[in-house]
């Protein structure tokens, strides 16, 4: 349980570095466990979602790395794992692009089952989705106002949905396992999914990327979203619609966070030219 915050009496110093990331990073922490210790201000909230829906998602049989418990280390906060080494499906990716179908798959079987669990008490999609929609820089009053009434005519759900689903939170050695679930809830998997596409379409690139490197990420990436959504609709019957329903908040939602201005730009005129047809 959360409330059971364990204090360490260890050197974050003398911890070996894992990996890092935006909101945390991990270190090798025990035999066969790493910690992933979050940043300074990253909220509480934050760490209880994750823990809540790591917990939730390994007690249902999804391949996940174990959670074992919550600890602080000096006046950081950070959650003991399973140790699961490997590569992420993105590095299999960019090391071998000719794969980018099979780990297309991959990722969209991983998804569909992930969503055949029940959600339980983790905070509600849409309640996530509302928040960060009123939070979203660049959008004026009224488009605010448009998109959370398209959002409050799509359907609840009661599915366990990751919330922050793409091949980078996926480990592969002896198989896949699904990681990082800070942005864990319960909602409609046509939601879940709306933002795996999100993620998979819009993302901008370093300046000094060159013209040839970026033809080739831009069909790398088109390659994935299409096998992806190919494969995911077979693997739950769902209609293409209505993902596509799901669109125009997830994307408005993915403003509230810390990406950088190019792709801020690129979501905006998603939303501005969906709002048009939405009209």
């Amino acid at each position: 349980m959360m409330e059971r915050l364990e204090q360490c009496d260890l050197d974050i110093s003398a911890l070996k570095l894992l990996g890092q990331g935006r909101t945390a990073s991990v270190y090798a922490y025990a035999e066969d466990k790493v910690i992933k210790l979050y940043l300074p201000g990253i909220p509480q909230e934050g760490v209880r979602r994750e823990w809540a829906a790591s917990s939730l998602a390994y007690s249902l049989g999804i391949r996940t790395p174990r959670p074992y418990e919550c600890v602080r280390i000096d006046a950081a906060t950070g959650v003991v794992y399973q140790h699961i080494s490997g590569i992420t499906l993105l590095g299999i990716i960019f090391q071998k692009p000719w794969a980018v179908s099979s780990s297309a798959r991959s990722l969209a079987r991983m998804h569909a089952e992930i969503h055949s669990r029940e959600g339980g008490e983790l905070v509600t999609q849409k309640s996530v989705l509302d928040y960060n929609i009123g939070a979203a820089p660049l959008l004026t009053p009224e488009e605010k106002q448009r998109v959370r009434l398209h959002l409050d005519r799509l359907p609840a759900g009661s599915s366990l949905c990751h919330g922050d689903f793409h091949p980078d939170n996926v480990i592969v050695n002896d198989g896949c396992w699904t990681i990082d679930w800070m942005n864990g809830m319960c909602g409609h998997p046509a939601g879940d999914a709306a933002r795996t596409l999100v993620l998979l379409s819009v993302g901008s690139m370093p300046e000094n990327t060159s013209r040839t490197a970026s033809v080739f990420i831009n069909l790398v990436r088109r390659r994935l979203k299409s096998v992806y959504l190919s494969q995911y609709l077979k693997a739950t019957g769902m209609y293409s619609t209505s993902i596509d329903e799901w669109l125009l908040p997830v994307a408005a939602a993915r403003l509230a966070e810390g990406i950088p201005e190019a792709e801020k730009e690129q979501l905006v005129m998603m939303i501005r030219s969906r709002l048009t047809q939405d009209h």
